[in-house]
């Protein structure tokens, strides 16, 4: 069975940022090379989104796509990583996860995931809680999203 060439590089990019993430002796933060490396390698890929925290706290987090057909957020400090949250079943493996400011704000604030199956998914940063979720009808296949501010009110629209 050949395996794609995309969960390989997957598999090496979760690898990456367990190697940057090495416990640090009286450090409480991650260093630049830290911060710079988690950054990099989900700018590479279009189901990882690295943002910091909403309050102040130390650390960094990582949204990441599964194949099995979850998203799971991944708090990095200078002591380590741990999970904070997990979302149920999707519809379909995650293929794109971003984090934006939908509210105009200046702060993220939602966190956004796109499946194969064409379904687009929204949680609050806050509490990850969902505050959308497109109906099955609403698209077949949806190859790219992003977010912009396509009207004239001052928040983003989800745009694919």
């Amino acid at each position: 069975m050949r395996i794609p060439a995309v969960l390989i590089l997957g598999a090496l990019t979760v690898g990456l940022f367990l190697s940057c993430v090495v416990p640090a002796s009286a450090q409480d933060e991650l260093s630049y090379e830290q911060y710079r490396s988690l950054s990099r390698a989900a700018d590479r890929l279009d189901h990882l989104a690295v943002f910091e925290p909403l309050h102040g706290e130390k650390g960094m987090y990582l949204a990441l796509g599964e194949r099995f057909g979850t998203v799971i957020v991944l708090k990095y400090t200078a002591e380590g990583s741990h999970r904070v949250w997990k979302s149920n079943q999707l519809s379909g493996a995650p293929e794109q996860v971003l984090v934006s400011d939908l509210d105009g704000d200046g702060l993220d604030d939602s966190l956004i995931c796109r499946t194969g199956s064409g379904k687009i998914y929204v949680w609050a940063l806050e509490d990850y809680t969902l505050v959308y979720e497109s109906l099955p009808s609403d698209y077949t296949k949806i190859d790219c999203l992003t977010t912009a501010n396509m009207d004239s009110d001052p928040v983003r629209e989800a745009a694919s």
